[in-house]
């Protein structure tokens, strides 16, 4: 699947000329005239062309208009080459020099901007809770919750092929898991960074991070809580590893299972899996997909699991924020007495304790 999105360049360029602030600025503005709709009348088209704009847009919205027949033209692509966001941003002089913003001509910079409109809109859809994102590495992830509370990752590759490549119709890619496994990707965050050694500020001072984000300071014991909380979290922890290239990658010859599985839903064939690579990024694989396989063996016998979502190394601490973020902000049905407990039980981990140990004094949380 592709869709519009803003390359590194694009960014950079952005960030560097002022455009990135000044549409923050006038971001109430510019959203009512973003787009909307399956796709675009040949009327609602052909008014458009009839208002005052400059030359070159004409021409831009006259060739699309006639290259693509009336149910692929998309409501995000006449966007893109209407203007319609610069024109909030910039005045007519500043528009006629679009040079003085990084970029060759009008039409590149209508492009820019829109697709940079477009891509700040889809971490905020319905204007209400954001989703987290960030943009790093070559690549722009962001997570958060559907209607239903699942969790959904989707991640553009915002590498440019070209050295003028500002923005374009950019590779993603996603991943649907049930609601049940949002602490599991709190705890994959978690686990992932004690294997490569790095710490995550937040997690170690979760209970202040957490009441940020509102959390009343209830701990409540999450092991029978079914799909609200992550009831088997120290037994998965201390017991499980996760799958590491070159050669952990068979369970039954390292005597582990590997941890932070997730599934669409519980009968779901398909199935993703984090990986640490070669440089000890997290790649989460499913083994549905295209491109260059890996072989697993997550059961005893070699499966072939292809690249989704990548997280780099120096993008750990995103996506434990971005995680928490979700099920604080009521994206996720996980409740967050019950994100607090599987953290209280991390603290007991780190501080040496046995499972005996922690079992016991994890009582004093069963009450709701």
């Amino acid at each position: 699947m592709i869709e519009w999105g803003v390359t590194d360049l694009g960014y950079e360029v952005l960030e560097k000329s002022g455009l990135a602030r000044r549409i923050e600025e006038e971001w109430d503005s510019i959203s009512d005239q973003l787009p909307f709709g399956a796709f675009v009348d040949e009327w609602e088209i052909k008014d458009l062309i009839k208002k005052d704009m400059p030359q070159e847009r004409k021409m831009a919205i006259k060739k699309y208009l006639k290259e693509n027949q009336e149910y692929d033209r998309k409501p995000a692509d006449i966007f893109m080459i209407s203007g319609k966001a610069t024109d909030v941003i910039l005045t007519k002089e500043e528009r006629d020099d679009p040079k003085k913003f990084g970029v060759k001509n009008l039409s590149q910079l209508d492009g820019l901007i829109a697709a940079f409109c477009l891509t700040k809109h889809s971490s905020n859809p319905l204007a209400g809770e954001s989703y987290y994102a960030w943009h790093s590495s070559g690549f722009r992830t962001q997570i958060h919750g559907d209607t239903n509370g699942d969790l959904q990752i989707h991640q553009v590759r915002t590498k440019p092929k070209g050295k003028n490549d500002f923005f374009g119709k950019l590779q993603d890619s996603y991943i649907n898991a049930h609601y049940d496994y949002w602490p599991v990707l709190v705890a994959t965050a978690l686990k992932y960074t004690d294997t490569i050694g790095v710490k995550i500020p937040e997690a170690k001072n979760w209970q202040e991070f957490m009441k940020q984000k509102g959390w009343n300071g209830k701990i409540v014991n999450s092991r029978f809580s079914g799909s609200m909380g992550y009831g088997g979290f120290i037994f998965d922890y201390l017991g499980r590893i996760i799958a590491q290239l070159p050669d952990k990658t068979n369970a039954r010859e390292v005597g582990k299972l590997f941890f932070g599985e997730m599934r669409p839903d519980s009968s779901h064939e398909v199935s993703y899996l984090p990986v640490i690579d070669l440089e000890q990024n997290l790649v989460f694989v499913s083994n549905s997909g295209v491109g260059q396989p890996i072989e697993l063996a997550p059961y005893g016998y070699m499966i072939k699991f292809y690249p989704r979502v990548c997280v780099p190394k120096s993008d750990a601490t995103h996506m434990f924020k971005g995680a928490v973020h979700g099920i604080m902000t009521h994206q996720s049905r996980t409740r967050p007495e019950f994100l607090a407990y599987m953290f209280w039980e991390y603290d007991q981990i780190g501080a040496g304790k046995s499972v005996e140990e922690i079992m016991k004094e994890s009582h004093k949380f069963d009450k709701n």
